[in-house]
């Protein structure tokens, strides 16, 4: 079965197929643990999907952890990390909320990026600067480093 997986994957070009990519991602990710809810925020000329991971509302910190997922700004999902982030808003103890920002090539820079600042600013005046920490992996580590450098004089 390895074999036969390897083949298929030997010369897939993510960047030809990248609809069909996430689309596999979605599949191989499903999620197996329910501890989150959705939530849809209206920034008025578009409407941004957020996850808030927070199991029974047990979280005894104030610090909330904003999760940008990776995939080269092209690729990758809040669905792609819904296990993880399950396990480790469970773990730390911590409320997580991941940004499903809007990706290339459909969206042209800097729509993923100005959808992630503005959920940060969102949730910022909401529960206090003090108490965010940005969190996020290859593509989405850089745009916490890009968010982070933008509101830095904000606050």
């Amino acid at each position: 079965m390895i074999k036969v997986v390897r083949k298929v994957f030997e010369n897939f070009d993510v960047f030809k197929n990248y609809k069909l990519y996430r689309k596999l991602q979605v599949v191989a990710n499903y999620p197996y643990k329910k501890g989150y809810i959705d939530y849809n925020v209206n920034l008025g000329d578009r409407t941004i999907r957020v996850r808030y991971f927070n199991k029974n509302n047990e979280i005894k910190t104030k610090k909330t952890i904003i999760f940008i997922h990776g995939g080269g700004w092209v690729a990758g999902s809040i669905e792609s990390y819904t296990n993880a982030l399950s396990n480790l808003s469970e773990k730390l103890e911590m409320s997580i909320i991941a940004i499903d920002y809007r990706l290339a090539p459909e969206y042209k820079f800097p729509a993923g990026f100005n959808d992630c600042l503005d959920i940060v600013k969102i949730i910022a005046k909401e529960i206090g600067h003090k108490n965010i920490i940005l969190m996020g992996d290859s593509a989405g580590g850089n745009l916490c480093a890009a968010v982070s450098q933008k509101l830095r004089d904000d606050f």
